[in-house]
């Protein structure tokens, strides 16, 4: 999104805010400020744990690896129809990651 569109879509949020909170029926206004609450909750909990995790993380794919195994943070790039990048590092000559090791 450009510098031009984000500041459009934000001027067009708060429009439909507005127009949301200036609803006449108190419970459905109350219930779709709820909504848009609870929206803004999850999404906020989502990042927390996606900078939490790199924050933690000693490479890249460790972080990758760790939002693909948090339904939470899954759940959020799956509503937003983001897919979490598989990216593996070179390996060293001769290493074979845990995942694709089997027992024979």
């Amino acid at each position: 999104m450009t510098e031009p569109e984000l500041e459009a879509a934000t001027r067009r949020i708060e429009y439909l805010a507005a127009r949301c909170e200036a609803i006449g029926d108190a419970q459905l206004r109350a219930d779709v400020l709820e909504l848009m609450g609870r929206i803004l909750e999850l999404h906020g909990s989502g990042l927390r744990r996606m900078l939490a995790a790199v924050d933690a993380a000693p490479h890249l794919e460790a972080a990758l690896a760790a939002w693909g195994r948090d339904a939470e943070v899954a759940g959020l790039c799956e509503l937003h129809g983001v897919a979490i990048p598989r990216r593996r590092a070179p390996a060293a000559p001769g290493f074979v990651p845990l995942e694709e090791l089997t027992l024979r």
